[in-house]
């Protein structure tokens, strides 16, 4: 049984811990009725432990600013980590939304966050985007025990997001811009308008993220991303390559040489 005392003008809890050792721990409660209500809840929340039943979700004290720090600090991709801080800060960490305590955060809160967002005339794509990064929050907080609560974000609807039409260049355009384009990023800029590789599968670390030939399926093999090991796609891929671009641009499967993008000569065409 939980007990409380006071000592040098704090006061203590004593109780049994998950392993059924008898604690004694400091208190920054003033009174003696606020010191038995925290003995209470470290008692039953050790019993718990003890037992082996999972936390109420009414036991974690986290506000939704603190759950969101420890994401960033602990579970975030540290490429991802500067954007997503940006993306909290501005419409999380900085409202009054942060400063709720998870057990009390539900779907209407981050619904009612979201339409303000709306009234700002943010895109659905921006609102997409936090709506993503507070369900990650949740996923990662649950499965590392921290939060045992279900995941408000779930009831909340994505935004409908207009499909955009870019204007690209046709096939046979190709052929009159590659004489424009300096020798050294010819073979770059064909790659780019003839597969529709991402910049960041362009210019990958890797000293050859491709196959220096087309393969049967006239493709070229992707296996890596310019700051990570991995395409976005999360796996080695074979981009639609125009049947007879071989053929007329011979240049596209020369080997690719990729050092450090910042550089003008990063790129050497053979």
């Amino acid at each position: 049984m939980a007990s409380v005392y006071s000592k040098s003008g704090k006061w203590y809890l004593r109780y049994k811990d998950a392993g059924g050792r008898w604690v004694d721990r400091v208190t920054q409660a003033e009174t003696k009725t606020e010191a038995k209500r925290l003995s209470g809840e470290v008692q039953r929340k050790a019993e718990r432990h003890r037992l082996g039943i999972a936390e109420s979700p009414s036991d974690c004290r986290l506000t939704l600013t603190e759950l969101c720090d420890w994401w960033l600090k602990n579970r975030c991709p540290p490429a991802r980590e500067y954007n997503e801080r940006k993306r909290l800060q501005r419409h999380v960490l900085a409202s009054p939304l942060g400063r709720t305590p998870i057990r009390l955060v539900s779907a209407g809160l981050i619904e009612n966050q979201l339409r303000r967002m709306e009234e700002q005339n943010l895109s659905a794509a921006t609102i997409n985007g936090l709506r993503g990064t507070l369900g990650t929050v949740f996923n990662r907080a649950r499965k590392a025990g921290i939060w045992t609560g279900p995941n408000p974000i779930q009831d909340v609807e994505s935004r409908r997001e207009p499909k955009k039409v870019r204007a690209t260049l046709r096939a046979e355009e190709v052929s009159v811009l590659l004489p424009h384009v300096p020798r050294d990023w010819q073979a770059l800029f064909a790659t780019a308008l003839l597969t529709g590789m991402r910049k960041g599968e362009l210019f990958s670390e890797e000293k050859r993220c491709r196959s220096a030939k087309p393969n049967a399926a006239g493709g070229a093999l992707l296996r890596q991303a310019y700051n990570q090991g991995w395409p976005r796609r999360h796996r080695s891929h074979l981009p639609a390559i125009d049947s007879g671009a071989g053929r007329r641009h011979p240049r596209i499967f020369e080997r690719v040489r990729v050092s450090r993008p910042q550089r003008s000569d990063a790129l050497t065409c053979r």
